[in-house]
Parts: C-alpha cells; structure tokens; sequence
C-alpha cells in the first residue's frame, strides 16, 4: 500500500509539472550495502589508497585513460561507502557514480561474476531515477534472464527521452570523446617545433605517460586545492590550471634548450624532510580550512598525483637528459609542490 500510495502521489506530480523526480522505487526501499558483496569483489586496503578520489566511470568508460574493470569496480566501491556515510541527500550528484557502476559490472560480467539479482537490487533502490526510468531499467534487467545476452546493458538505454537524465547522458557520450584537458596540453606543446623528432620510441614513451601524469595532477590540483567558495572560484582554478599548462611547456622549453634546474642530494633530502613536515600538517586535522572549500581528503588525493606525476617526470629526463642527476628534477619538483601547499596555507 505504501508503495502504490507513492506511485499515485509521483503520477500526480509528473501529471503537474512534467517531471519524474529523480528518486527511488519506494519510499521503504532497501538499498543494497556493501556487505551485501561478494567478499572477494572488494577492493584491498592497497587497492582503496591507489585509487582514492578516482571516480569509477573514467576507468568504466574510459574517459582518458584505457577501460578497466577492475578498477572501475574499486572505484566504485569506495564512492558507493562515501555516499553512504554522507548523511545529506547526494543522489543527483551520483548518477554515474559507484552504485551505477556495480549495476553495469554485475549485469553484464565484466570483471566479476555476472549477477542480475545484484543489478536488480541496485537498480531498484540505489541507482537514481525517474519511477519510469527505474521500471524500465529494472524490467530490461529481469528480460536478461530469459532473452540472449545479445549486447551489453547501460544505465542510459532505458533514460527517458525528454528527461534530465537524457541530458547527462549526452554529456557523458560527449565526455568519452572529448578530451579537453589533454587537447590543451598537447596544443600549447606543439609551439616548441620539432619537440619529439629526435626522441627514441622509449622516451616518446615515457613522454606520454608523463603528460598523462601531467593532466590528471594539474586537474586534481585545480578542483582540489583552489578554493571554490568564493564568486570568482570558476575563473580562481581555470587560471591555476592555465599557470600549470602554461609553467609545463616554458619548462620544458627551457630544458631543450640546454637549461637545467640544480639541486644537490643534501638541499634534496632537506626539501624531502620539509614535504613531509608540510604534507602532514595539512593532514593533521579536519579544521585545518574552516574558511575554505579545500580539505584534507582533497590535498591527499592532489598528493598522490602530484607523487605520479614527480616519478614520470624523473624517469622521462632519466632518458632525455641522462646527464643530468636525477635529484636536480627531484629537487626542482619538490620545491614547487611546497610552493603549492604554502598556498593552501594561507586558508589555515
């Protein structure tokens, strides 16, 4: 009864206004929990550090970076356990979050045994949606049993056509085939005329793998490390990531013509010791930015990029710049990290 009460009471509204409120089945509906899980699918303490802040569709889709399942399922997992211990309503800011994920791993096999009970119930009481959408998602579902696995199951095939929901679905399609923050890079490094001509395929190598380092950290640190509270917080982090595009390429520039930064291992092991001082204080407590949108979760997850993107850039003039000792780009890195978390300090 509680259940059809709710089903007239969204009839009504949808009649009134149009609009399917995004929602769950019923008001009483049990969501899964991550006990529910098999054991063996979740992620390990290793696999949570690696992959902390990480939304699970870029490695589902692969948004940037090569599918992986695997991943896409850690992933998902930990956004799955953050939603849940967020006690604010945070289902429009998740509809490609953790829970749709799992119901796309699970309905169609891929990285983990196929299990269309487990979908059902996500589709049913975690994954947001219109009733309609909902319905439609979880009768396609039930249909999977009986019809030939023909192809493979995606939350935007059963989005209605004049909903929201079609219009994040568009933006995700567009997301998949747009690179925008790579394309910036890759524009702004081709003013340096024949950067790569005389480079072997092992540095060309680790030169994208560095750029690819160089993306993710740039981006990272613009949303997790700009403050966004105040009315100019768009044009505060496009102008940060602007500067770390922009300081990459002079830089760079700057070493092919034969200029190198200049550290010794004694000035590294000081700069080593005041990063690790610095980073753990940032750490030390949740007040640390009362009067800001950073916080300590986000410096970490810019840290451990930052940690990726150190390691790709000693490794790539490991083999450009063999000469040059690899504790001068240490150094010349770490310097300008704690340039960076000096920033943050001032919110403190």
């Amino acid at each position: 009864m509680r259940c059809s009460i709710s089903v007239i009471s969204f009839s009504i509204l949808f009649l009134a206004t149009g609009v399917f409120p995004i929602r769950t089945l019923a008001d009483d509906c049990k969501k899964v929990m991550i006990s529910d899980f098999p054991p063996k699918d979740l992620p390990s303490d290793a696999d949570r550090e690696d992959l902390i802040g990480e939304p699970s569709k870029k490695f589902y889709y692969g948004i940037g970076i090569p599918v992986d399942y695997v991943k896409a399922r850690y992933a998902a997992f930990l956004e799955m356990e953050n939603l849940m211990e967020d006690k604010t309503e945070r289902d429009n800011d998740e509809i490609f979050g953790g829970a749709n994920v799992l119901m796309m791993l699970y309905a169609n096999g891929l990285g983990v045994q196929r299990n269309l009970d487990l979908s059902i119930r996500l589709a049913s009481c975690n994954v947001p949606g219109s009733l309609e959408e909902i319905q439609n998602r979880v009768d396609h579902l039930k249909r999977l049993k009986w019809i030939p696995f023909t192809k493979s199951f995606d939350f935007c095939d059963d989005v209605s056509g004049d909903s929201s929901m079609r219009i994040r679905c568009e933006d995700l399609k567009a997301e998949r085939v747009v690179k925008p923050f790579e394309t910036e890079l890759d524009t702004k490094l081709k003013k340096i005329k024949g950067l790569t001509d005389k480079w072997t395929p092992k540095t060309t190598k680790a030169f994208d793998f560095l750029k690819t380092a160089a993306n993710d950290y740039f981006y990272k640190r613009m949303y997790k490390e700009v403050d966004s509270s105040g009315t100019d917080r768009n044009k505060a982090q496009s102008e940060e990531y602007e500067k770390l595009q922009n300081d990459f390429v002079k830089e760079l520039n700057e070493f092919e013509k034969g200029s190198y930064p200049h550290y010794s291992s004694s000035e590294v092991q000081k700069l080593d010791f005041e990063m690790d001082k610095t980073y753990r204080s940032h750490l030390q407590s949740k007040d640390l930015y009362k009067f800001s949108t950073i916080n300590p979760i986000g410096v970490r997850i810019a840290q451990r990029r930052w940690v990726i993107y150190r390691d790709a850039w000693i490794k790539f003039a490991a083999l450009r710049y063999p000469n040059i000792p690899g504790d001068s780009f240490n150094g010349w890195l770490t310097a300008q990290r704690l340039t960076q978390l000096a920033y943050n300090s001032q919110y403190f």
